[in-house]
């Protein structure tokens, strides 16, 4: 789980998996808005004039080759994020990563946390990440439904 705070976004909470192959934040880490599912998650959902202003001086560090480099790809896949409800990390942090964020709306509608799921590309696949995806925003609406969010 993830929150939006100062133009960052941090982990605040995890499960870690009882996998040989784990792949867990730290809590207290930054998660990078412009190639994290969490972050992009988040991102998406702030108010346009919160979103031109963090990206005016944004700096898009290249992780990998999957990496969003630029405002014009990012403003694309926040739309398309929007649009569907979630967010994919593909392979845009760690080569062999693969990860799905839903966002948590609060009692004002507003998306101020995220919660993700990562794992390795060889069980993230189309079918996995579609049964994650839906998992993850049917645990984010119940989240959100906690804190007075009737509905998205």
């Amino acid at each position: 789980m993830c929150i939006y705070n100062k133009k960052m976004v941090y982990v605040i909470d995890q499960v870690v998996s009882d996998q040989i192959y784990s792949l867990s934040a730290s809590v207290g880490m930054i998660e990078p808005m412009h190639a994290s599912s969490v972050g992009k998650c988040i991102l998406a959902y702030r108010p346009l004039e919160i979103i031109n202003d963090i990206l005016n001086d944004y700096e898009f560090t290249p992780y990998t080759n999957n990496t969003i480099t630029d405002n014009c790809s990012l403003m694309a896949e926040l739309a398309k994020i929007r649009e569907q409800g979630y967010a994919i990390d593909n392979e845009e942090i760690a080569d062999g990563v693969r990860c799905v964020a839903a966002p948590i709306f609060d009692y004002r509608k507003r998306v101020k946390y995220s919660i993700g799921i990562s794992g390795p590309v060889s069980l993230m696949t189309g079918e996995n990440i579609r049964m994650y995806q839906k998992k993850l925003v049917q645990a984010a609406t119940k989240i959100g439904r906690e804190v007075g969010c009737q509905s998205r």
